[in-house]
C-alpha cells in the first residue's frame, strides 16, 4: 500500500536530510506511488527549485555522505548550473556509497558519484 505523500509545510529539506542520512542505498529513478520516500523528497524540492535549490546547494557539503549524494541527484533533477562547480573537497570523499536505478546498483564513492553528475551537468543545457 503506498503511503501519502508528505505535505510540504515548509520544512521539507528538514525531513529530506533525516530520511536520506537513514537510507542505505541513492536511489536514482523516480519514485512510485510516494516510495522510496528519499526519492520522492528530491523530486519535490526539484519540482520547486526556487524555494529549495539553496539548502541543497548547502547539503552538498553535508557530514553525511548519504545526504551529499541525494543534494547531488537533487541538483541534477533541478538542471542546477551549481552543480558544475561543486566543491573541491565533496569531489575529494572518499565515502562509500551504492547508488541503485531499477535492478542495477553500482558501489562507488562520493568523490566519484558527485564528480559524474557533474561532468553530466557540464555537458547539459542548464536553466
Amino acid at each position: 500500500m503506498a503511503s501519502a505523500a508528505p505535505i510540504d509545510d515548509g520544512k521539507l529539506f528538514e525531513r529530506a536530510v533525516d530520511v536520506w542520512a537513514r537510507a542505505k542505498v541513492v536511489f536514482e529513478g523516480p519514485s512510485w506511488e510516494n516510495e522510496p520516500e528519499a526519492s520522492l523528497l528530491s523530486e519535490m524540492m526539484a519540482a520547486r527549485r526556487d524555494t529549495y535549490e539553496a539548502k541543497v546547494i548547502g547539503g552538498v557539503a553535508h557530514e553525511n555522505h548519504l545526504v551529499a549524494a541525494y543534494c547531488c541527484l537533487t541538483l541534477e533533477r533541478m538542471k542546477s548550473a551549481a552543480l558544475r562547480t561543486l566543491p573541491p573537497a565533496v569531489l575529494q570523499r572518499t565515502d562509500k556509497l551504492t547508488w541503485r536505478l531499477g535492478s542495477f546498483s553500482q558501489n562507488t564513492d562520493l568523490g566519484a558519484y558527485a564528480a559524474h553528475k557533474q561532468k553530466v551537468a557540464q555537458g547539459r543545457k542548464l536553466d
